[in-house]
């Protein structure tokens, strides 16, 4: 069975527990803040369709646009801190060795 195979890694896993459990918290706010990003567009386009879209709701959309790609980089930037941070056996809280 694959778990028994998998066994020796517990010990390794449970050491870096928070990491994981923070680096899958960020990988699931990244994704929920990304899926954001295709319905703002989507009211642009809905916009430019039907009345013509002011300049000031143009703003408006794109500054929307750039809050939610900075979150997501936010977000990207935490996943990969963290992560590979465990993955070189480092946990949040512990320095350089």
């Amino acid at each position: 069975m694959v778990a028994d195979h998998l066994r020796p890694l517990v010990p390794y896993l449970k050491k870096y527990r928070n990491a994981y459990i923070w680096g899958g918290i960020c990988v699931l706010l990244m994704n929920g803040t990304w899926v954001l990003f295709p319905p703002i567009i989507g009211r642009a386009i809905d916009g430019m369709r039907k009345t013509g879209v002011s300049l000031h709701t143009i703003g408006v959309l794109a500054l929307m646009l750039l809050a939610v790609s900075t979150v997501k980089a936010i977000f990207q930037f935490l996943i990969r801190w963290v992560l590979i941070g465990a993955s070189h056996g480092r946990h949040h809280g512990q320095g350089h060795e």
